[in-house]
């Protein structure tokens, strides 16, 4: 694939039966049209996603969720969070051709390294295109991002600000731009992030927020599948069951369906009134 533009590369297969989310729809659209590829998600990002894959359905996190359902044309993902730094997702082998691979590996933990690395190989594999070499099409999902670049106040972290403006030029560097480079920022408020990197016109604000019913009757039905003796008395009417649960997450909804199945009881509608409180 020698064409660089990021809109010639779908992020997703746009089948129906992905049903995806309306969040997901619009980063989609503003990654294939130019406008963006740097996306700040935020809002209900620690929650539970109900993942979809032709070996069935489960629940995960939302960077499982990028990784499965958005990002499965790309040919490298990496992440980065402080605790495990950089970690290569997807891609491995495509990943270790490159020449500063084994140098880099020192610089995977420390996160101004960490970043250095990771902007060093996205010029790289764009500067490959101007080569007329194959394009790589790469991911870079950055968990938990507030705690890589917080705001500062003042403004006198050099060092800080220098890290924020680096992971800005990855959605502002034309060399970047015109690259197959989609970059996500995981965060559950944007006023935790470097004013830096918030306040970039070029970067997309996308808020993922708490489930909505059908979502949970999605999850329901999973759940009923996976947890058959908590799901017993509820199995039958789950639009009303969603209905009664939102506003609640995912993860504490699992959280209570997984107890009760431990202990082979039925969930039952006193349970649902406690889980919303």
């Amino acid at each position: 694939m020698n064409d660089t533009s990021p809109s010639s590369t779908s992020v997703v297969d746009r089948s129906p039966a992905k049903n995806l989310p309306a969040w997901a729809q619009s980063l989609i659209e503003l990654y294939e049209s130019n406008a963006a590829s740097q996306f700040l998600l935020y809002g209900n990002v620690g929650d539970a996603v109900l993942l979809r894959s032709a070996a069935g359905q489960r629940m995960g996190t939302l960077s499982d969720y990028l990784l499965g359902s958005l990002l499965t044309r790309f040919d490298v993902v990496l992440s980065y969070d402080l605790g495990n730094g950089i970690r290569v997702e997807k891609g491995a082998e495509i990943f270790s051709k490159w020449p500063g691979f084994q140098e880099s590996q020192k610089d995977w933990k420390s996160p101004r390294a960490a970043v250095e690395t990771l902007t060093r190989y996205f010029r790289y594999c764009a500067n490959l295109v101007r080569l007329n070499q194959p394009t790589i099409q790469v991911g870079c999902i950055i968990k938990n991002a507030d705690l890589l670049v917080p705001p500062t106040p003042g403004g006198l972290d050099y060092n800080l600000n220098a890290l924020a403006s680096l992971i800005r030029d990855w959605a502002n560097d034309a060399l970047l731009t015109t690259h197959a480079l989609a970059t996500f920022l995981l965060t559950e408020n944007l006023n935790d992030l470097h004013p830096l990197i918030v306040n970039n016109p070029r970067a997309a604000r996308i808020k993922i927020d708490l489930p909505d019913v059908p979502q949970l009757i999605d999850a329901l039905q999973q759940m009923c599948s996976d947890y058959s003796t908590a799901m017993s008395d509820l199995s039958k009417d789950l639009p009303e069951v969603a209905g009664q649960l939102a506003g609640t997450t995912l993860s504490a909804l699992e959280s209570v369906v997984k107890t009760k199945q431990h202990k082979k009881e039925p969930l039952v509608s006193d349970d649902l009134a406690k889980l919303k409180k």
